[in-house]
């Protein structure tokens, strides 16, 4: 291709305005180079490109483009011998010619230190390798083969252009990194504030670990998210989600408790991380991509949450040891476990001096775990929440209406005969049967009403021949006997 000066001129211009458009159009790095190599193909008449890039935790110069995918062995070889000697030149400091490098008889030298009568042979077949370099660091090294706008010579013109490409291309590199850097950080930053949020309602570990599992599957939609605790006979039981294939991971868990460190599959396609507490394994947290090779950023995410998990467990471990003595459960504000026991044996002594009855109610809402597993556990704290808020509505000033445990709740009813409960529960039950509740699904912005029922089992205390222990007892068979019967109902313990 012969072209005159002013075409030349005219040309150089009009690449480096390409080129310069698609680094600022904001494409992925694969993609973009992508794009330059057809810009230079289109323009200089090159054949191919190919760039490796620095690998910072390996140290090694790994490929992220090639235009052909095959590589000698030989070619390679020296490739290694130019990245040293490129290596070299940065640390020293040496002048910008000698960062070029051209191939001659095989061998890739320096093209400052090229003779004349040397020239004829390169240019028929031309083999450029320039460094990508960040201050003085080398980023990588760029290949272009073949740009055939040369003619019988190579003028420094020619080569400042190619030496421009090149610092083109490192900062859209250097720039592509730091958007992926910040955009890491910016995801990472939002998973570990949802997760610490958790222990803003809940600190038992059966609902703080599944939510912490939804919260992770929601940031890392290229792998399955498994949470496992470990039990007291060194077992590990799922907590997150409910199944998992024991063939690939039940090894994998083998090894963390053996080594106590990470570990990851053959086929890097699943990663086990375990949870530690001081040199102890509580739990193991496990990413598994099914298909592909998990990618760094997703291995350095995975680690990440796995960090925050163990983090939100301590603090849901030392909640937990706090409103042990407390009286309020965090998550509806209605009176804990605890507190409601309590309350239950200071009305069972006023009963036993007025003999005046007291009734307990004891609801539990129907199919609760299907809504956790279709909407999701923040969902879940939702519907609560609100059903906590229509008991309260439903009952009198003096009733006593506490939490017991995951979706079950205790009301007291003071100076209430049997009747008069099961009136009492049946208004509730109504209650919660009209109620709208608003629902998101975990992978969907899409608001869905949904109606929500709930099971009512009803006993008495009278003082007489029983303790309120057996009254306990005795509401819970009636609610088991409305599960059996159909949900969505009251049944009153009669004996």
């Amino acid at each position: 291709m012969f072209l005159k000066q002013d075409h030349r001129k005219i040309l150089e211009l009009t690449v480096l305005y390409e080129v310069t458009k698609t680094i600022n159009s904001s494409l992925e790095l694969s993609n973009m180079l992508e794009s330059i190599y057809h810009i230079l193909e289109i323009f200089l008449g090159l054949e191919k490109m190919n760039v490796f890039l620095k690998n910072e935790k390996t140290g090694k110069f790994d490929t992220v483009f090639n235009i052909d995918g095959k590589y000698s062995k030989t070619f390679l070889n020296e490739i290694d011998k130019v990245i040293k000697k490129l290596s070299h030149n940065l640390n020293k400091k040496l002048l910008d010619d000698q960062m070029f490098f051209v191939q001659y008889q095989k061998e890739f030298v320096n093209f400052s230190k090229l003779k004349e009568e040397s020239l004829q042979e390169i240019v028929k077949d031309m083999v450029l390798v320039l460094p990508l370099v960040e201050k003085n660091n080398l980023l990588g090294i760029i290949i272009f083969e073949n740009p055939r706008v040369f003619t019988e010579t190579i003028t420094q013109d020619y080569l400042m252009l190619f030496n421009i490409l090149a610092t083109q291309i490192s900062t859209a590199i250097i720039n592509d990194r730091l958007r992926k850097y910040i955009t890491f950080n910016s995801i990472i930053s939002s998973a570990v504030r949802d997760i610490a949020k958790i222990i803003e309602t809940q600190y038992e570990l059966d609902f703080v670990i599944p939510l912490m599992g939804e919260i992770m599957d929601k940031y890392v939609p290229n792998a399955l998210i498994y949470i496992f605790q470990k039990q007291a006979n060194d077992i590990f039981k799922i907590s997150w989600p409910n199944s998992y294939s024991r063939d690939n991971i039940d090894p994998l868990l083998d090894l963390v408790n053996e080594k106590k460190e990470i570990v990851m599959s053959s086929d890097k396609r699943i990663i086990a991380i375990p949870l530690l507490n001081d040199d102890d394994i509580f739990g193991v947290v496990v990413g598994d991509a099914k298909v592909f090779e998990l990618s760094e950023e997703e291995v350095e995410f995975i680690k990440e949450m796995a960090k925050q998990c163990v983090v939100t467990v301590n603090r849901a471990n030392v909640y937990a040891r706090t409103v042990k003595h407390a009286t309020v459960d965090a998550l509806t504000g209605l009176d804990n476990r605890r507190q409601i026991n309590k309350r239950l044996m200071q009305e069972a002594s006023v009963v036993s001096r007025t003999r005046r009855p007291l009734s307990i109610l004891i609801l539990d809402v129907d199919f609760f775990k299907s809504i956790n597993d279709t909407y999701g556990h923040s969902a879940g704290d939702y519907v609560l929440k609100k059903m906590a808020k229509v008991f309260i509505k439903c009952i009198r000033d003096y009733d006593i209406v506490g939490r017991y445990g995951g979706e079950e709740f205790i009301i007291l009813l003071p100076d209430t005969s049997m009747e008069g409960a099961r009136v009492i529960a049946e208004r509730i039950r109504s209650s919660v049967e009209k109620t709208e509740f608003k629902l998101t699904k975990s992978l969907s912005d899409k608001e869905e009403i949904i109606k929500i029922t709930i099971s009512i089992g009803v006993a008495t205390f009278d003082g007489k021949d029983k303790n309120p222990a057996d009254v306990y007892d005795e509401a819970d068979i009636a609610l088991y006997k409305a599960k059996q019967e159909g949900r969505n109902r009251v049944v009153v313990f009669t004996g």
